[in-house]
């Protein structure tokens, strides 16, 4: 059948004349309706010219266009074979309605609202009472939001229950369905898992939140095979802070890039040095109490230690015990120094006089030597021979591990000992004297 056209002649309608007397509406026998040329669909419109500085032409340039009654174009819908365009032409928002209420608008600004009649941002989502605000689908099980600039795209979106961050498409920081948040992982372990990576792409460390522990907070740190390797734990329950290694390894402290202070697998505290011994400069502290000190003091004004009470007062400067009892102490009574042994009658018992002093003091046997490190010449005792005469002074066995030490201070009770016998004797012999000499 063919095309029913109208004659622009015989119709009374305003919108269908035609001044060149050329058809402005066909119908064709499908109902399709064309507008300035033939129907494609059910409604085709075709335009040549230009509209608002665009330029319309050919059959592929539908357009249509709202005016108010000024003949301002108010709103267009439009479409070339570069580009389609459904929108306004001049200063008005352009809104999408559904059951009579507004559901979208793009102000004149450019600016999108969900939700809102004044969007404040490119795109502002606002869901009212709605516990969703958006929400993004793939077909691969994933929710993605991607988000670019001119250098590179960044991508949030979610797995399952897990949420996950990709800068430049790499996932790089996920939060678990339980709260758990892996940077570097997928598969966190602790409330805060980090694991890094070496140049070669190797995991180095990761660390984990200790959630094992019923405390407040606590942080592991593992090595690349997995092994715990240090502790970073504040204890709630005991208000400590615990900050170490969980492997046998050592724990270290450094200062401008250089370690000062460390402590070792076994537990010694170790100042200024690394190893623990006595032959390298430094302080160490071991668990079973054990000190030493050592220091490359060539200089007679050097000082290998030094203790300063900085009141001018009487008082201990070194206090010696064992088993929380005062064994020793080194005070200063204001005006000087004074080096005692405990000697408390409460710490003693089978007390009874001393016997045979002048006799054991004959048996010690004087010296004169000189030292065999400087050559310095000086006096005193042969520590293993005082040892067979007065035991108590003398530390050490001969040709031990230790050097023999002589305590020569406690020789002083052998010495009044020996003056008392000797004394005795002289006030003796001064007695006969006496009688021989009839006084």
């Amino acid at each position: 059948m063919a095309n029913t056209k109208i004659p622009v002649e015989l119709s009374s309608t305003p919108g269908i004349v035609d001044n060149s007397n050329a058809t402005a509406i066909t119908i064709d026998s499908s109902e399709n309706v064309g507008i300035g040329g033939s129907p494609s669909k059910k409604l085709t419109v075709s335009s040549d010219g230009v509209l608002d500085g665009i330029t319309m032409s050919g059959a592929n340039a539908p357009i249509i266009s709202v005016t108010n009654t000024q003949t301002t174009s108010i709103a267009r819908m439009l479409a070339q074979t570069t580009f389609s365009s459904l929108g306004t032409a001049s200063n008005h928002p352009l809104v999408l309605i559904t059951n009579d209420t507004e559901r979208l608008r793009i102000d004149t600004s450019g600016n999108v609202g969900i939700g809102t009649t004044s969007p404040a941002r490119q795109l502002h989502v606002n869901s009212g009472t709605s516990n969703v605000v958006a929400r993004f689908e793939s077909t691969d099980s994933r929710a993605v939001a991607e988000f670019k600039d001119p250098s590179g795209t960044a991508e949030l979106g979610n797995i399952g229950n897990d949420i996950y961050f990709a800068p430049a498409g790499s996932e790089k920081v996920r939060i678990d369905s339980s709260g758990l948040v892996g940077i570097g992982t997928s598969s966190g372990t602790g409330s805060l898992h980090v694991t890094t990576k070496d140049s070669n792409g190797s995991d180095v460390y990761y660390v984990a939140q200790n959630t094992t522990s019923n405390r407040l907070a606590g942080y592991k740190i593992f090595d690349e095979s997995g092994n715990t390797g240090g502790v970073f734990q504040y204890d709630n329950g005991g208000n400590a802070l615990n900050i170490g290694t969980a492997i046998n390894t050592h724990f270290s402290f450094n200062t401008n890039n250089t370690e000062r202070m460390r402590i070792n697998g076994s537990g010694y505290l170790l100042v200024g040095k690394t190893i623990a011994n006595t032959n390298t400069n430094g302080l160490t502290v071991s668990p079973n109490d054990f000190i030493s000190y050592t220091n490359d003091a060539t200089d007679s004004g050097d000082r290998c230690m030094l203790l300063n009470r900085h009141a001018v007062n009487a008082g201990d400067l070194l206090s010696f015990r064992t088993q929380n009892v005062d064994r020793g102490i080194i005070s200063f009574n204001g005006s000087v120094m004074s080096y005692g042994g405990t000697s408390d009658y409460r710490l003693k018992q089978n007390i009874k006089p001393m016997e045979n002093g002048l006799e054991r003091l004959n048996r010690l046997n004087p010296v004169s030597f000189n030292w065999k490190e400087t050559g310095i010449n000086s006096e005193g005792f042969i520590a293993h021979e005082v040892q067979e005469v007065f035991a108590d002074v003398v530390t050490g066995e001969k040709d031990g591990k230790q050097m023999q030490t002589v305590d020569y201070g406690r020789i002083t009770p052998l010495l009044v000992k020996a003056i008392q016998e000797q004394q005795a004797q002289i006030e003796a012999l001064q007695s006969e004297i006496n009688l021989l000499k009839g006084e």
